[in-house]
């Protein structure tokens, strides 16, 4: 696949009403494809949150997702202890079919070079590269390491941390769209290759998409 103009979702934490919002959004721009850096479970204990029905956005929309840790400690049945986790006897057996069906990592092609979708790091799903990362944090970052001498991909695009970037390591331009978590000022993004420019799209204190931010970028 090569894209030119594509939508990014971050992790996604059961914020189904704002996984709707971003996906209509998006559409109404003609993006070529949409998505998504996964965490799709665990999140929103205050009962408005919907596991299945993210899933089921992801599956109707062909939003091209990857895994995320909190996707994988739910299908190990771990790490149920935590705040707002998604309880695995509530899940449609159908959206855990779904999960099984996700990659860690996918490839795809754009005119500015090989791009990398993944939720951490590569294969890692607990590493991250942040806004806030410099000196000793960037070069004991093994994973980010290797990425980048890999010299592989142009862009990667990961979640994890919730912070939405745009920043540029060596070769590597590193995408990062945050989070539709409501504590993480909740954001997606539209980016576009031909004029290099990123824009993100916040959502306001009523759940609608009221800002947005524009990043040029160069590779």
């Amino acid at each position: 696949m090569n894209i030119q103009q594509f939508g990014i979702i971050g992790d996604i934490h059961c914020e189904a009403s704002f996984l709707e919002k971003a996906i209509t959004f998006l559409q109404d721009q003609d993006v070529e494809t949409i998505l998504c850096t996964g965490d799709i479970a665990d999140g929103v204990g205050d009962g408005t949150g919907d596991f299945d029905k993210c899933v089921a956005l992801l599956r109707q929309n062909n939003v091209q997702a990857v895994l995320g840790n909190h996707d994988n400690w739910l299908l190990s049945d771990s790490m149920r202890s935590l705040p707002k986790a998604t309880a695995l006897e509530e899940v449609e057996s159908s959206s855990l079919e779904y999960l099984r069906t996700l990659p860690k990592t996918l490839d795809f092609q754009s005119p500015l070079g090989e791009v990398l979708l993944c939720h951490g790091l590569g294969e890692n799903d607990m590493a991250k590269f942040t806004p806030d990362d410099y000196g000793y944090a960037i070069e004991a970052n093994f994973d980010l390491q290797k990425i980048v001498s890999e010299k592989k991909y142009s862009l990667i695009i990961s979640g994890h941390s919730h912070q939405r970037m745009v920043r540029k390591l060596s070769d590597c331009l590193f995408i990062n769209s945050g989070s539709l978590l409501k504590a993480y000022s909740p954001c997606f993004l539209h980016a576009d290759f031909r004029k290099k420019i990123i824009t993100f799209y916040l959502f306001n204190e009523t759940g609608e998409i009221a800002h947005a931010e524009q990043v040029a970028f160069s590779i």
